[in-house]
């Protein structure tokens, strides 16, 4: 599908008549998955690429919202992301490119806040604007620290969009913000979000801001916006979050419940850029998802990055640090916290304290704990197959995707039947490919037989494999392929027989941190029956493979 969608980005911009002028807006043409595709072929420049997707989630109205119903569901909190690649990069945007970034940046109380799109779009609460400040008393882990700006009037800004709140709606929102604040501050141990009393646009006075507005008609949940343009690493920020959510119920989850994961998902985005906000944006997107669930372990709104076309188990094979990626690698945050405690993942923040390196940061978490990359990251995946006695939610997970769905059933009936071989296979760094292998009918518990699978790995690449046995009882047994210095190895499935093995699962992982180790290539081969000592005597595994070619009908 993702092939696909790059040819069409490759169609398309082959046919372009590239105009003289910066910041052309793609969104309409190239929709969601296009504009990332021509991102990462660097088609398009970072500047175009940040107001297209701008531009396609904010739109007057009457447009079409581009990528409102086509990105999954993940633009509703991806433009706080866009807005930060934004004020990083601000230095080498265009002139015009950095006067939709100040404009962008403007508080959202004033008809002057008037976005640059092409007929200038505006987004503001209209005249009388209220505001809340908690008090201490009533709320003692956000009174005195935060203001809250909103409109019960249903007065339009003047794009015609009105943003009246319910008060009720308003105090729902304070309660969540003290309970995130409370679970991600004051009981995790993470560093507060920055005041922002050195700004000139501050809102007034030093205590953080949150604007209630109508910004879920445009698909979108709510978002946090950095502040102070220039080479700091560590930003103030405000937020604005939707005025009702009446747009996210779903038949499993209230507006109120959309409302609680959002404030928990952005309030750690807030926290993000007062530890370093040039840290890579998967591992913001992914902490941040991962959180709701921390601070809302009821609601299981971040679900939808797992399941479905779009999320990780239909794509083990994209890396975790890929923009595809962003909200689903969620899962590798579950993974750290099960196995090391829900500290190793403040851990990894406490690295990338003092450098922007989420791979490092993320080796260092886990050599502390007395493991490695290579092995941590063979056992996420092997434990993504299994699931079940793992992860906590393992019953509502879909299944991974396997490169051969059905899988190969290997039996007795004829000679090709009994034999694994595939072509050879390319894995992307922290991504795999699974393989499924199940016994025949003619495999009975009298009648079994050991299964050799041989993996033959590129030289000099990070690579692993292991096999993961789920038996008829729906038990799994798990088991590495003894890998040689050039990432050659094998490994035994004894009792391969349909009475007691349900189906053998080969993982092919790439444990690289870095996209340097791209498109690692694997060969697989091996059958029933077949004996290891076949290939002993070659050193490139040539005999073997000839025990196995050499045969014919």
């Amino acid at each position: 599908m993702r092939k696909n969608v790059f040819l069409m980005v490759m169609v398309f911009f082959m046919g372009v008549s590239w105009p003289a002028m910066a910041l052309t807006d793609y969104s309409n043409q190239l929709g969601y998955d296009g504009l990332q595709m021509a991102r990462r072929a660097g088609l398009i420049s970072r500047e175009d690429y940040v107001i297209s997707r701008l531009k396609s989630r904010f739109r007057p109205q009457g447009e079409d919202f581009g990528s409102k119903s086509s990105d999954g569901g993940r633009g509703g909190r991806e433009i706080t992301l866009l807005l930060k690649e934004a004020v990083d990069y601000y230095s080498t945007f265009s002139a015009q490119g950095r006067e939709y970034v100040d404009r962008l940046l403007l508080r959202p109380v004033s008809t002057s806040n008037e976005w640059p799109w092409a007929d200038y779009f505006v987004f503001y609460l209209p005249e009388t604007v209220l505001t809340f400040e908690p008090g201490v008393s009533e709320y003692p882990h956000i009174g005195g620290k935060y203001k809250f700006w909103y409109v019960t009037h249903a007065t339009p800004d003047g794009e015609g969009t009105v943003h009246t709140v319910d008060p009720a709606f308003l105090y729902d929102v304070v309660e969540a913000f003290e309970a995130s604040y409370a679970t991600e501050v004051s009981e995790m141990g993470y560093t507060a979000p920055l005041f922002d009393a050195d700004l000139p646009d501050n809102g007034g006075d030093e205590k953080i801001d949150v604007y209630l507005m109508n910004c879920g008609e445009f698909g979108v949940y709510g978002y946090t916006v950095p502040l102070n343009i220039g080479s700091s690493s560590t930003r103030a920020s405000y937020m604005v979050v939707d005025n009702d959510f009446s747009e996210f119920v779903t038949s499993t989850k209230t507006a109120e419940e959309a409302m609680q994961v959002t404030v928990a998902h952005e309030l750690h985005h807030a926290i993000q850029f007062a530890i370093n906000s040039n840290t890579q944006d998967w591992i913001m997107e992914a902490t941040s998802t991962w959180m709701e669930s921390q601070v809302y372990p009821d609601i299981d709104d971040n679900l939808q990055y797992l399941n479905g076309n779009d999320g990780f188990f239909y794509n083990t094979d994209v890396p975790l640090d890929d923009d595809y990626q962003w909200y689903n690698s969620w899962i590798w945050m579950e993974y750290m916290t099960i196995k090391w405690g829900r500290d190793s993942v403040h851990d990894v923040w406490g690295f990338l304290e003092t450098q922007s390196n989420s791979g490092l940061a993320i080796s260092n978490v886990i050599s502390q704990n007395g493991s490695t990359v290579k092995s941590a990251f063979t056992e996420f995946v092997l434990k993504n197959y299994s699931q079940v006695g793992f992860y906590d939610d393992a019953a509502v997970y879909d299944d991974v995707t396997m490169e051969n769905a059905p899988g190969q059933t290997l039996d007795y009936s004829g000679f090709q039947t009994h034999l694994v071989t595939t072509t050879q296979v390319y894995v992307d760094h922290l991504a795999t490919a699974y393989y499924k292998f199940k016994p025949g009918d003619r495999i009975t518990g009298e009648n079994d037989d050991s299964l050799l699978i041989q993996v033959y790995g590129e030289s000099g690449y990070p690579l692993n494999a292991a096999v993961s046995v789920k038996y008829t009882d729906n038990s799994f047994s798990e088991y590495p392929l003894s890998f040689d210095v050039s990432n050659n190895g094998y490994v035994h499935v004894n009792d391969f027989n349909k009475t007691e093995v349900n189906e053998v699962v080969l993982a092919l992982v790439n444990y690289s941190t870095s996209p340097t180790a791209d498109d690692a290539s694997f060969w697989v081969q091996g059958g029933l029956g077949l004996s290891i000592s076949n290939s002993e005597n070659s050193s490139s595994g040539g005999c073997f493979i000839e025990s196995i070619f050499g045969y014919s009908n």
